[in-house]
């Protein structure tokens, strides 16, 4: 296994679209917020009390008519992403009478999303929950969907022919081991276990998760509203995973106890190992939070969790793993040519 230092430098090259959006866009007086609601027009006012349910990394994308609409600082982010003319809308009290706006057509949105999901944003849907020509007064408004890269069910967002892996990762700083845990949330499949800094990197480079939870707490500037997550986590793995930040209070050993016997309906987590996987115990918890904040309307359903131990298994590093082209060509980067691609083709078992 190669040092952390290694592994031709890849790993500390920063790859812009797995940075958080907070790190995309460091806060200053120009990229804050509006703090004072009651300057806006009803619609406007009604997508702020949205929009500030949420961190602010994520895009929402609101209904209005046959559109869905975004604005602010939000608009920005996606008239670059997605190469969209950035327009304004009219509020005279704002600076400068307008406010910034980008949307996209309703009948398009799932297009739209599959590509800010790619780049590793975040995105919140805010449908109309009532007739505009029936309502009195300004349309209700809620968010029905909130998509993150590791937690997409719906199979158009999915990326066709891989899992989509949401992992999570706790260090316990008494003895430097860490908990790992990550799960395919469309197919229930979820892994845990215990290892060493060396070996985190080599699985987080075996699974290539697309969203990576870690601690986190929150710092907000006084008077506005801007929320700012600080992430607990090694800046390799903060520059080379799209990396989400959990309040850390979801990282305990009391609330995944909890939280894994009620999802699991058990009443022990012998089966899991409660005492030599407490870490990896501590982060499977962890994604359990996370996953009941993001599903606003549905539940994945999770049968069992398997524990593993590293010493099980041979460690192959970033670098071997791709001159074997196990998952993707060396020349092109793709699975065509690879040895998951041939197997894929093969008519019997192996």
């Amino acid at each position: 296994m190669q040092s952390p230092t290694s592994d031709e430098g890849a790993r500390r090259a920063v790859d812009k679209k797995n940075i958080s959006l907070t790190d995309k866009q460091p806060m200053n007086k120009d990229n804050l917020w509006p703090s004072d609601l009651s300057q806006f027009a009803p619609l406007m006012k009604q997508y702020l009390e949205i929009k500030y349910k949420y961190d602010t990394d994520v895009l929402l994308f609101f209904r209005v008519g046959d559109f869905y609409e975004t604005f602010f600082e939000d608009a920005k982010v996606v008239s670059k992403e997605l190469e969209l003319t950035l327009t304004g809308r009219s509020e005279t009290s704002y600076n400068g009478g307008r406010v910034p706006m980008a949307g996209v057509p309703a009948k398009a949105i799932n297009n739209y999303v599959s590509k800010l999901l790619e780049k590793g944003y975040k995105v919140a849907i805010c449908e109309q929950m009532e007739d505009p020509a029936l309502a009195k007064g300004i349309v209700k408004r809620e968010v029905t969907k909130l998509l993150t890269p590791g937690t997409v069910l719906e199979t158009e967002w999915l990326p066709q022919g891989k899992n989509n892996y949401i992992a999570a990762v706790y260090k316990n700083k008494k003895n430097d081991e860490y908990g790992f845990a990550y799960v395919d949330i469309s197919c229930g499949e979820f892994y845990l276990t215990r290892l060493n800094y060396d070996e985190l990197i080599s699985e987080l480079n075996r699974i290539m998760p697309s969203e990576i939870i870690v601690p986190s707490r929150i710092e907000k500037t006084d008077g506005m509203q801007v929320k700012d997550r600080l992430l607990d986590v090694d800046p390799v793995i903060k520059s080379n995973w799209f990396c989400t930040g959990v309040n850390a209070e979801y990282f305990t050993g009391g609330y995944a106890e909890k939280r894994i016997k009620q999802e699991l309906n058990i009443s022990s987590l012998d089966s899991i190992g409660s005492d030599e996987f407490i870490n990896g115990i501590i982060a499977a918890g962890a994604i359990f939070s996370y996953i009941d904040s993001t599903h606003v309307k549905e539940r994945p359903v999770f049968e069992k969790i398997f524990p593993y131990e590293m010493s099980s298994y041979v460690l192959i590093d970033k670098t071997t793993r791709k001159n074997l082209e196990l998952t993707e060509s060396a020349k092109g980067k793709t699975a065509e040519g690879s040895l998951l691609w041939a197997v894929d083709y093969t008519n019997t078992q192996m």
